[in-house]
């Protein structure tokens, strides 16, 4: 029998100890990785506002000619959308919209009716959910200030920089780790273990690492 397997009083230091580890990993990087994506982001996003004329322009033939600003409309809603959460509004091919986020394209061989009428319910989704408190000139018809455009990119801005912050800090503690791709015996009794324990924090390589060392049977993958 594994060593401690039966043992779950003996998990609870374990699962503290990865807390720990998590958090000191959070105050070392968060704050850097936080600024830099705030301020590379604030930029995409001024771009992203001046291409779809400060968001009164989001139709089928912007979204064609500028697929990158896909991932900054979704955070320019209210609330801001999942990419998954938007292709099931929309009803859309998943590779269209991963094709506009990851590639910067639409697909090579899109069929172009098709490819029109899925832009074009991308573009409603959008105009429908944009966070109007933080674009005020959708709604008074007026042309926004030079302020007004900074402020919203900056807001716009800082929710993709809490995404990618969290990123970052998963890269990061990956490089610090062997045990990524590799089988993670965790026991399935055990809280941390799930079938979709690649979702949770990364603090659980560190309790995995300690699992190894004391000799569990049940084996999962953490992967990215």
């Amino acid at each position: 029998m594994p060593v401690n397997a039966d043992k779950p009083h003996l998990w609870k230091p374990d699962i503290a100890l990865s807390v720990d580890f998590y958090n000191n990993w959070f105050m070392q990087f968060a704050p850097k990785a936080y600024r830099d994506t705030r301020i590379v982001t604030t930029q995409q996003v001024k771009s992203a506002l001046a291409e779809t004329a400060n968001l009164s322009n989001i139709t089928s033939a912007l979204l064609r000619q500028h697929p990158e600003v896909l991932p900054i409309l979704r955070m320019a809603a209210a609330p801001p959308i999942a990419r998954d959460r938007l292709i099931g509004l929309a009803g859309v091919s998943p590779n269209l919209v991963k094709n506009m986020e990851e590639k910067q394209r639409i697909p090579p061989r899109a069929d172009i009716a098709t490819l029109d009428a899925e832009l074009t319910k991308i573009s409603q989704i959008i105009a429908r959910l944009l966070d109007k408190d933080i674009f005020p000139w959708l709604e008074s018809g007026q042309q926004p200030t030079e302020t007004e455009v900074q402020r919203a990119a900056t807001i716009v801005a800082d929710r993709f920089a809490v995404l990618f912050t969290a990123f970052e800090l998963v890269k990061l503690m990956e490089a610090d780790c062997d045990l990524i791709n590799r089988p993670v015996p965790i026991p399935e009794n055990h809280p941390l273990y799930s079938n979709q324990c690649h979702h949770q924090e990364r603090a659980i390589i560190v309790q995995a690492r300690r699992w190894i060392a004391r000799g569990c049977d049940k084996k999962v993958r953490i992967v990215g």
